[in-house]
């Protein structure tokens, strides 16, 4: 009852200028529930939530690196010292979610951020760390698809770093040259509003 009632609280913060349908706060009652019934992992320990990695990256090929930051939802440390990264979704519970593959993008830039979770930039120079692309933790990756009290995971030695580093190095080399330009439409925001703002990813790890 108190975890619905602070996504109720945070409901309440809704800004007036975003779409609100009646369906909503139902909604959010259900993933809330679905997450503390069917998803909580009491005995893991619980180190960060909505923690943000920066890093710097260099394209495989060489030229300029690149800064990046990783925005992860969650952060645990498991019983046996490795670590799970999740990433909440609020959406339907697609063959990617719930079977991640080892070349999936998101978990690949996740894990790649782990192997510098806690450090800081240069003193001197404010320099980013730099990760490591072959000696990630030991661990997994989660995605928690609240929407149906669902998950899907795959282990970090399961990720193929090298081909999401052609993936990242093709998006680059794309960005440069003007081929992707960043667009955030209507419906992303509100998506983005739904997740961070209205703090689901937020109030969960308090209870699960």
């Amino acid at each position: 009852d108190e975890l619905l009632a602070l996504g109720r609280e945070q409901l309440a913060k809704w800004p007036p200028h975003l779409p609100l349908t009646g369906a909503m706060p139902a909604q959010i009652d259900a993933q809330l529930a679905n997450a503390f019934a069917l998803l909580a992992q009491g005995h893991d320990e619980l180190l960060e939530v909505e923690h943000r990695i920066r890093f710097s990256y260099a394209p495989a090929g060489g030229g300029a690196s690149h800064n990046f930051v990783a925005k992860i939802d969650r952060i645990d440390r498991l019983p046996d010292g490795g670590f799970r990264i999740i990433d909440y979704k609020t959406g339907k519970a697609k063959d990617a979610l719930t079977s991640p593959v080892g070349d999936d993008l998101q978990m690949c830039i996740y894990a790649m951020a782990l192997t510098v979770f806690g450090q800081e930039p240069d003193a001197a120079t404010g320099a980013l760390p730099v990760p490591t692309f072959d000696d990630l933790p030991r661990g997994v990756a989660e995605y928690w698809v609240l929407s149906e009290g669902v998950r899907g995971a795959i282990d970090f030695s399961e990720l193929d770093i090298a081909k999401a580093r052609e993936n990242i190095d093709f998006a680059i080399a794309g960005i440069l040259a003007g081929r992707f330009p960043r667009r955030l439409d209507a419906k992303d925001k509100r998506h983005q509003y739904h997740c961070k703002s209205t703090s689901l990813c937020a109030i969960l790890p308090k209870w699960v």
